[in-house]
């Protein structure tokens, strides 16, 4: 390796997004910040435990729904055990700390949303179209750049662009099938669909079809195919 192909050191946050389907994950505090984090968790799939003496009763009603665990009381040594990951937001600096040392312990991921420092992993701001998540970031330098970036992020990616992720998942699947070439080889297939007017007619009401959309394009493909077969 050359000294210009040498990685150079970033001293930012690594980027990355976790699966936590069906994987312990505990939340320590009622505040605010404890209880997004908490329903956060519980739509990607987590199995929450929000541990605290005293709750909203939003939160009383998630849990008597199933959706989380509740322990009503304080924080306890041995209350990681299993976990996944660990929000450490109970608005007292002993309590956090206490979390904060048992979670290196344990090797638990922990986040603690007022000191990025203590954190192993951020919780960055993020704009959705259903599949689509773009995630948006300052390292928790600066807070109202990331809410501005957010901003013209989210004015840029309407709703349109999450029916248009989910089409061309679907393109993909039947393309793949269709014409038993690699997502290589199927790539001028999607900048053609990515340089037409596609989400404006989806943002018309137009109900468009995986092959529908594969058949308006599948003239990129050539010579690469011919009548759906591979080329070879």
């Amino acid at each position: 390796m050359s000294d210009d192909d040498t990685p150079q050191q970033d001293p930012h946050p690594y980027p990355v997004l976790l699966d936590v389907a069906g994987r312990l994950a505990v939340v320590v505090g009622a505040r605010p910040a404890a209880e997004r984090a908490a329903k956060a968790l519980v739509t990607h799939g987590a199995d929450v435990v929000l541990i605290a003496p005293a709750v909203s009763p939003e939160i009383l009603r998630m849990e008597a729904d199933g959706l989380l665990t509740v322990e009503s009381r304080g924080y306890a040594t041995g209350d990681l055990e299993g976990a996944f990951i660990v929000v450490a937001a109970s608005g007292s600096g002993d309590t956090d700390a206490a979390v904060v040392a048992d979670a290196r312990t344990a090797r638990v991921l922990i986040n603690v949303p007022t000191d990025a420092g203590r954190s192993d992993f951020i919780v960055p701001s993020v704009v959705r179209r259903d599949g689509l998540q773009i995630a948006v970031s300052t390292g928790g330098a600066a807070p109202s750049a990331t809410r501005e970036a957010r901003r013209q992020i989210s004015d840029s990616f309407g709703w349109e662009w999450g029916p248009y992720v989910r089409l061309i998942g679907e393109v993909r699947a039947f393309a793949l099938g269709r014409t038993g070439l690699g997502d290589a080889a199927l790539a001028p297939l999607f900048a053609a669909i990515a340089v037409s007017d596609v989400r404006d007619r989806i943002r018309g009401g137009e109900e468009i079809s995986a092959a529908q959309l594969y058949e308006e394009h599948a003239a990129a493909l050539a010579p690469a195919t011919d009548d759906g077969g591979t080329g070879e």
